[in-house]
């Protein structure tokens, strides 16, 4: 990935890792830092796919959002594409929209506990969108959508928008953007 210039490189503190599933993980959370990356040359509005390890350090029963991945901005006509675990229950969706607010959303479960390491992958193209959890089909959106642009940067990181995790540590490692959407395989 391309660090997007200063000064949006970095929301919050100074990045901190921790043992990862594959060596260092940024250490997310509200209190942490929320990595920004340009899109131009490093996400593809039309199709492509995001594959990450997640882990939840100590959350609970928090109610709160756990937005692992987003680019472009809802409502700013602009399309927006973000992979995020819903606050009511354990949802975990891509969810992307137009430059016309019409939303496709793929809708999967994330069952998980403290300390588990999870491998999220969410698809998007003209023929669908997915997610994908720990290797297996887990939601499709019923309509798919794409968008003509996805802003100038995406955040990596675990932001709680408006109901913030105050002290709940997320651990992302491994991300990978793909041009293209994965197959099931």
């Amino acid at each position: 990935l391309s660090p997007a210039p200063d000064p949006v490189a970095t929301v919050g503190p100074s990045p901190a890792f921790a043992p990862g599933k594959f060596g260092g993980a940024l250490v997310a959370g509200a209190e942490s830092t929320l990595l920004r990356y340009r899109t131009d040359g490093n996400l593809v509005p039309q199709a492509g796919s995001v594959s990450l390890w997640v882990k939840p350090v100590n959350w609970g029963t928090d109610g709160c959002f756990h937005s692992f991945f987003e680019s472009g901005q809802e409502r700013q006509g602009l399309g927006w594409l973000v992979l995020y675990k819903y606050y009511r229950n354990n949802w975990l969706l891509l969810r992307y929209a137009d430059e016309a607010d019409q939303v496709g959303m793929a809708q999967g479960l994330a069952d998980w506990k403290p300390g588990e390491w999870h491998h999220l992958v969410g698809t998007w193209s003209p023929e669908g969108i997915r997610v994908y959890v720990d290797g297996e089909l887990s939601g499709t959106a019923p309509r798919p959508l794409v968008a003509q642009s996805l802003g100038d940067t995406f955040a990596l990181g675990d932001n709680g928008w408006h109901l913030p995790h105050r002290g709940a540590q997320t651990l992302i490692d491994e991300v990978r953007i793909y041009s293209y959407p994965l197959s099931p395989e």
